[in-house]
């Protein structure tokens, strides 16, 4: 009933504010459950989190928790441990005074789709939009019984770890690890324990409570952009999409974003993100000089305005290319929503062929790549024309289109960085090519 009524209250609060002209995308944000800071209070957390806490997970851990275990983590720096299913050795984590998070706890296989029997019995379901989730013991529909279910195992598992010890830091929903790297071997734990040492005992300590400190030049979050460069990349795999992986490697948007980091890193520029549910709501914050837009190809109106501001109070904008060429659905748009501020022009009607090569909207074939060793051999998958070392991105449009608004500058590169990435790996990278982009960082006055 009270979900009912909640529901019931959103949705009278969103006619309210539409009827007042308030943009709906603007009230989506601000009222959605799920762009809803939690609640984190700064004196708990920096007490539990008092330095660099390193959680090894205990896979083959032959060693075991006993005092041997104990003494093994306090000479290597590992300063933390874990327990699993709201169950671990909690008396072992006491004694040694090991910062612990728990894991799976809300379980594991229930939101799976499981493969049942025979190789392929898992693909008809992948390309069936109506499919619902099966396991061993047969369907496991998302319904409010399943809900329930997770719910109860949750809270019995959180209460048990809260009742066993006050040394919990994190509690992980999800079905492993997500915050660092997978668990691989480290057999060369005497090389670096004096590093771990160092970090979870002085570093470490030294950094609780600080905040980072910026140059002036926030790299834009755009989640709806995201989805669409997903959507552009997978065009080559054909029905072979539903088996991609390693997006971190081949996806546009990935890479862009990637590329303009350490263009930014190697010119010494320290930089933020900034969300787009934030500038929606928001603006741009004017500690930032330089907003920069990495492929970001859906935008919402509201973003487009909030943008523009920026620029117009006497901020730069640094697009690469197609920026706005979507909204925030995804939906094609008959203009870009930032042509006005880039003096571009787009009309709706362009196609593949307009863009890079002449046969995909994005610069690199990922199915022809999909393997690639060397960033060279993945841009070789598409013939591009390069100006400065960069792939042209719209052919149609000029490059370094810089335009003054407001008080503030807006510059169209109409170049891809990703390249930058291949040249960083063959230690071909210099200034030079970093100026390509970065000049018009350093014409906005960012200094490192």
């Amino acid at each position: 009933m009270i979900k009912k009524l909640t529901l019931v209250s959103v949705v009278l609060a969103t006619v309210v504010s539409l009827t007042r002209g308030e943009d709906n995308y603007l009230h989506f944000i601000k009222n959605a459950p799920e762009f809803q800071r939690v609640p984190q209070e700064r004196d708990v957390m920096i007490g539990r989190w008092d330095t660099w806490i390193y959680m090894p997970w205990r896979y083959r851990w032959a060693i075991g928790t006993g005092d041997e275990g104990g003494r093994f983590c306090r000479d290597y720096g590992f300063n933390g441990g874990f327990t699993d299913h709201g169950h671990g050795p909690f008396e072992w984590l006491n004694k040694w005074n090991l910062r612990f998070y728990n894991d799976h706890t809300a379980a594991k296989g229930y939101l799976y789709l499981h493969r049942g029997s025979g190789k392929r019995f898992l693909a008809k379901f992948q390309r069936d939009g109506r499919a619902i989730r099966s396991g061993t013991d047969g369907p496991r529909p998302l319904d409010e019984a399943m809900l329930d279910k997770l719910k109860g195992i949750v809270t019995r598992y959180v209460t048990n770890v809260k009742q066993n010890s006050s040394l919990r830091v994190a509690y992980a929903l999800d079905d492993e690890i997500s915050w660092g790297s997978f668990v691989v071997p480290i057999p060369w734990l005497d090389q670096y324990k004096a590093t771990n040492l160092e970090i979870g005992g002085a570093q470490g300590l030294k950094m609780v409570g600080s905040r980072w400190i910026h140059d002036g030049v926030a790299i834009y979050y755009s989640h709806p952009s995201i989805q669409v460069s997903w959507c552009l990349d997978i065009e080559p795999h054909g029905s072979t999409w539903v088996n991609r992986g390693s997006d971190h490697r081949l996806g546009t948007s990935h890479n862009v974003r990637k590329a303009w980091e350490y263009l930014l890193t190697d010119s010494g520029i320290q930089y933020s993100f900034i969300p787009y549910d934030e500038v929606v709501v928001h603006g741009v914050p004017d500690e930032y000089k330089v907003l920069i837009l990495p492929a970001c190809y859906a935008l919402s109106d509201m973003e487009a305005q909030r943008i523009a501001e920026f620029c117009r109070r006497g901020g730069t904008v640094i697009a690469d290319f197609a920026g706005g060429l979507f909204d925030q659905h995804g939906k094609r748009r008959a203009a870009g929503a930032l042509d006005e501020l880039f003096g571009v022009t787009h009309d709706g009607s362009e196609t593949a062929r307009d863009f890079f090569g002449d046969r995909l909207w994005v610069e690199t074939d990922q199915d022809a790549g999909f393997s690639y060793r060397h960033y060279r051999d993945l841009f070789a998958t598409i013939d591009c024309k390069l100006e400065d070392g960069y792939a042209v991105a719209e052919k149609k449009l000029p490059t370094q289109v810089v335009r003054t608004a407001g008080s503030g500058k807006a510059v169209f590169v109409n170049l891809s960085p990703q390249r930058y990435l291949q040249y960083r790996e063959e230690g071909t990278a210099t200034d030079e090519l970093r100026q390509v982009f970065m000049q018009h960082v350093a014409t906005a006055g960012v200094q490192p």
